[in-house]
């Protein structure tokens, strides 16, 4: 029985700590958003990311930026994925 509780319990905490990773992964991506070389407010990424903002805007958010991200966790899920496999 105590084996099972062990179990149990070091299931829960890995479970948490993937969690933990998974936000903070959302978290710094969202964040690469408002990083760039264009001065872009906190609100005009916000705005344009919900469907406002002109076209400069959107264009920088959805042509530069969004692609910039979403391969850096692509990358980043494949490299661990190999490390995982070696």
């Amino acid at each position: 029985m105590n084996h099972m509780q062990e179990l149990k319990k070091r299931n829960k905490r890995n479970a948490v700590v993937i969690a933990a990773m998974l936000i903070a992964v959302i978290a710094v991506s969202a964040v690469c958003l408002f990083i760039g070389v264009s001065d872009l407010s906190f609100a005009d990424v916000l705005e344009t990311l919900l469907g406002g903002g002109n076209e400069a805007q959107a264009r920088i958010i959805w042509k530069i930026r969004m692609p910039r991200v979403l391969a850096a966790v692509i990358a980043g899920a494949g490299l661990s994925v190999a490390g995982l496999m070696m």
